[in-house]
C-alpha cells in the first residue's frame, strides 16, 4: 500500500467516524411542549389532561423510559400518564417505549379530582435508555381553584379522547356532534370514517393492523382535534 493510499484510507476512516458521532445520526430527544403544564378545570370533571408532546430530531429510534418522580394530590385525587403506547393506572409509576426517528409521541399528564376541589402536581423524567446521563423533565400541575369560567370553555370547546384496550372513546361538545371522526395510518390513508352520533362514543380497533394511529375530528378544536394512539399485535 503506497503513501497516497494510506493517506486515502485515513481520511474515509476520519469521515466515517464524524458521520457516527455526529449527533444528527442518532436519537435526540426534544421537548415539544413546555416543560411545565398547567392546567385548569373544575373539581365536578372527569379528568383534567396536559397534552405534552416530544420528539426524536434524530436519524435512528430512541428507547425512552418515563418516571414518575414526584407527586402531591390532594387527599381524593389520583393522577395517571399516558404515553405513544398505553394509558397506564395510577399505580404505573414507570414505563419504556421506542421512538421512531424523526417522529413525535405524545406524553400527557392525567389528574382525576373525584369531586374534590384543590391542585397537585406530578414530575415526570424522561430518559434516552442510551444516554441515560441527559434526563428531561416535565411537570404537569393541575387545579380546580377558581376555576368555574374556564369549566364552561372546556365544556364547549374541547375534545377527550382515552383507549382502554381494543376500544377507542371520545367525548365531544354538543355543537360537535353529527361530524365525521376518521382514524388515519402513518402514511395519511384513512382506515376508518364514522359520524359522531353522541357526545360520549366508544369505536372498536380490533379490525385495524398494529401500528400507530391517528383519530381526527377534522372540524373539532386544533388543540385536542387530533388523538395518536397504538394498536398491539
Amino acid at each position: 500500500m503506497n503513501r497516497y493510499s494510506i493517506q486515502f484510507l485515513a481520511i474515509a476512516i476520519v469521515a466515517t467516524l464524524w458521520s457516527l458521532a455526529s449527533p444528527s445520526a442518532y436519537g435526540q430527544l426534544t421537548l415539544i411542549t413546555s416543560d411545565t403544564m398547567r392546567i385548569s378545570g373544575s373539581a365536578t370533571q372527569f379528568e383534567l389532561v396536559g397534552y405534552g408532546l416530544i420528539a426524536n430530531t434524530g436519524a435512528t429510534p430512541l428507547n425512552i423510559r418515563w418516571k414518575r418522580v414526584g407527586v402531591q394530590l390532594p387527599s381524593t385525587w389520583t393522577c395517571t400518564v399516558c404515553d405513544l403506547n398505553n394509558c397506564f393506572p395510577p399505580f404505573v409509576d414507570s414505563a419504556d417505549f421506542v421512538l421512531p426517528a424523526r417522529d413525535t409521541a405524545n406524553l400527557d399528564g392525567h389528574f382525576y379530582p373525584n369531586n374534590q376541589a384543590g391542585s397537585g402536581y406530578q414530575r415526570i423524567s424522561l430518559r434516552n435508555l442510551a444516554n441515560p446521563t441527559a434526563t428531561q423533565f416535565i411537570t404537569y400541575i393541575g387545579s380546580t381553584l377558581g376555576s368555574g369560567q374556564f369549566q364552561l370553555t372546556h365544556t364547549e370547546h374541547e375534545i377527550a379522547w382515552r383507549q382502554f384496550g381494543q376500544q377507542l372513546w371520545i367525548s365531544v361538545p354538543d355543537h360537535l356532534i353529527g361530524n365525521t371522526m376518521q382514524i388515519v395510518d402513518m402514511s395519511g390513508k384513512v382506515m376508518r370514517s364514522s359520524v359522531v352520533t353522541a357526545s360520549v362514543q366508544a369505536y372498536d380497533l380490533q379490525a385495524l393492523p398494529a401500528g400507530v394511529y391517528l383519530a381526527q375530528l377534522p372540524n373539532g378544536p386544533k388543540r385536542t382535534g387530533v388523538y395518536r394512539f397504538y394498536v398491539q399485535p
